[in-house]
């Protein structure tokens, strides 16, 4: 009887500095591929190509898609050119193997080394191969950031749009209708505008950014801050933005005189500057005006739908503040995105607070919410006694490489410094597999040892909610809605609720776990 034949996906990718170069090309790693496959008897299921993607994560579209494929059991092979297509982080190329591959029943297939990761020589090579790939796209990173920075201390611009500016052939050449728009925001501001009527002005004026898109009160505020209008080139002020964020941001960075020509003179700049320090104490001072606006965010601008913001305008009596909830895209933007739509702050956050009540007042809802939260606890208990079995068979195939390594040395059948190299390796992700597993185990007794939810303990609750929400600070109460609704929308007239979405009314609540409130925020009001 004929075995089937091994039905493999093809995946193919390329990264914009490799598409030049000969043999990289999506064509040629699929041609290779599909001589491979046929040459070994391989049934070709579909072809995965990622054009212009870097090898740093799995933020691809079609190797994403490719996962979505294995996990329905559509094939039972990822066929690749080398292993660095795949992946230039070795851990990645791991959990591939571990966590992926190897619960699916499915394999990783690399042509240029003949290996196969279903086979103990052919996992640990490809791993092996990973460690040289993730040491590669090191060097590169390297490489590309010593030469940009070299660029940038010698005054040349390292790319990226900027409005006012062309990049020709990496050089900056003024856009001279650009160069307007720049020119218009520094003069408004010299005269003492704030970012939002610079945003609103120049809006209503007609003028968009470089990507066609209305301006908003941090696009106004980058502008006014770039060194670049004044013929400078600033270099390394966000380092590793992409894993770092915020944390990257320093005053350690390349400033000096660039090759482009200026569009704004040194005096309008000054101006500017003068205005922008004088502005940032004043804003300092103010900042100690909240307003405990609870629904910022959640409630929704009656007519474009963005989130609201804080707005206040003074009482005619000067006894205080009339407080509203107003249209954030109108507030960042000007009338072009929207009107301010002000919702009275007072009024809305008491309607929204009876609705709560008459919600919680529901024993039904009540009931149906202890439901999920248990079956929440039974999904969390069956994930994390997965994630333990297979951790428990990667530790085992990893020491099973061991051994086997070990056998190999002792019988000399491979070099001190191959033994050496390679058992390394294998140590630290045993190592890594042991700190998995007691974190699993942690999670485990941490999950059997919370609170024990009761029907009695969340009634109690219930008849307490007016007291807690009285005796809370303003965080604990914007937590508090925020644990129970996702979004309020409210009619045109400003006034009245047209529907409260909580988090419990969508099938999904569970799978909200990493984006917002879930059911096990609601478990926290409950316990509070």
């Amino acid at each position: 009887m004929n075995q089937p034949l091994l039905k493999v996906a093809i995946y193919t990718r390329v990264s914009t500095e490799e598409q030049a170069k000969e043999g990289f090309s999506l064509e040629a790693q699929e041609d290779i591929l599909k001589k491979y496959a046929k040459n070994n008897g391989y049934e070709i299921y579909g072809i995965y190509s990622d054009e212009g993607y870097s090898g740093k994560n799995y933020e691809r579209p079609e190797i994403q898609r490719l996962f979505r494929d294995l996990y329905e059991g559509k094939f039972q092979a990822i066929l690749v050119k080398t292993v660095d297509r795949i992946s230039r982080r070795l851990s990645d190329i791991s959990k591939l193997l571990d966590d992926v591959l190897l619960p699916n029943n499915c394999r990783l297939l690399v042509s240029d080394n003949n290996l196969d990761s279903s086979t103990l020589n052919g996992s640990m090579f490809i791993n092996f191969l990973g460690t040289f790939a993730q040491y590669e796209r090191g060097m590169i990173i390297e490489r590309v950031k010593s030469g940009m920075e070299k660029r940038a201390e010698q005054g040349y611009w390292n790319g990226g749009i900027v409005l006012g500016y062309d990049n020709v052939n990496k050089q900056l050449v003024i856009n001279e209708s650009e160069s307007l728009i720049v020119k218009r925001i520094f003069e408004l501001r010299a005269e003492g505008k704030g970012y939002k009527y610079i945003a609103k002005t120049v809006n209503e004026e007609g003028y968009r950014s470089k990507k066609g898109k209305l301006f908003s009160i941090c696009t106004i505020k980058t502008i006014l801050e770039n060194e670049v209008y004044i013929g400078k080139c600033r270099w390394g002020r966000r380092k590793d933005w992409n894993t770092k964020r915020r944390k990257g941001v320093t005053k350690d960075y390349v400033l000096v005189e660039g090759k482009h020509e200026a569009i704004i003179s040194l005096d309008l700049w000054a101006k500017a500057q003068a205005v922008n320090n004088t502005n940032r104490e004043s804003v300092s001072k103010n900042r100690n005006f909240h307003g405990d606006f609870i629904l910022s965010g959640i409630l929704r601008c009656p007519v474009c739908g963005a989130g609201t913001v804080m707005s206040k305008s003074k009482k005619r009596d000067g006894s205080g503040y009339h407080l509203y909830y107003m249209c954030q895209a109108f507030a960042s933007k000007g009338l072009k995105a929207c009107k301010s739509n002000l919702i009275g702050k007072e009024s809305i956050e008491r309607k929204v607070l009876q609705k709560i009540k008459e919600l919680l007042s529901d024993m039904g809802i009540v009931e149906e919410v202890l439901d999920r939260i248990e079956e929440q606890k039974v999904l969390e208990e069956s994930s994390i006694r997965k994630s333990l079995l297979l951790n428990k068979k990667s530790l085992e195939k990893k020491k099973a490489h061991l051994d086997k390594l070990n056998s190999d040395y002792f019988a000399e059948k491979i070099r001190a410094e191959v033994y050496n190299m390679q058992a390394e390796l294998i140590l630290k992700d045993i190592a890594v597999l042991e700190d998995r597993r007691r974190e699993f185990e942690r999670e485990y007794e941490d999950l059997h040892s919370e609170s024990i939810i009761t029907k009695e303990s969340v009634f109690q609750a219930l008849e307490n909610f007016d007291t807690l929400y009285e005796s809370a600070t303003f965080e604990q109460r914007k937590q508090l809605i925020r644990a129970i609704i996702k979004k309020i929308e409210v009619e045109p007239n400003r006034k009245d609720i047209k529907y409260i979405t909580f988090w419990f009314d969508y099938d999904d609540a569970l799978l909200l776990s990493k984006t917002g409130g879930t059911v096990s925020q609601i478990e926290a009001v409950f316990l509070q």
